[in-house]
């Protein structure tokens, strides 16, 4: 039988991820309510883009008013939640991720 030990260790991040849903259901408050409040040296926010490839101009507002210091990463759902876990070649990997979304990005935060 294996045994598991589970432990709840407390330190300060310097880094966090925000999650902002696209598509049907813009949130920019999300933004200035985490990132404003949180601050963190690196923030970096990825959120999905449009059909035309862009990304919310209310979200690219808040991103700016609430220092995001890594450009926004065009990805969604589990996919996003995964870049910024796991950190690639353009997006540095985090501490913390937040934010809303469906089953699936709960799951992958998770």
């Amino acid at each position: 039988m294996k045994c598991v030990i589970c432990k709840c260790v407390s330190r300060c991040i310097t880094s966090a991820g925000l999650y902002v849903p696209g598509r049907t259901a813009v949130l920019p408050s999300i933004v200035l309510s985490f990132a404003v409040i949180a601050g963190y040296e690196i923030v970096v926010l990825a959120t999905p883009p449009g059909k035309d490839g862009s990304i919310c101009k209310e979200v690219v507002y808040c991103a700016k008013k609430a220092f995001v210091t890594h450009s926004y990463l065009k990805a969604g759902g589990a996919q996003a939640i995964s870049a910024m876990a796991w950190g690639t070649s353009s997006c540095p990997k985090v501490e913390k991720i937040a934010g809303p979304g469906n089953q699936y990005v709960t799951a992958a935060k998770q």
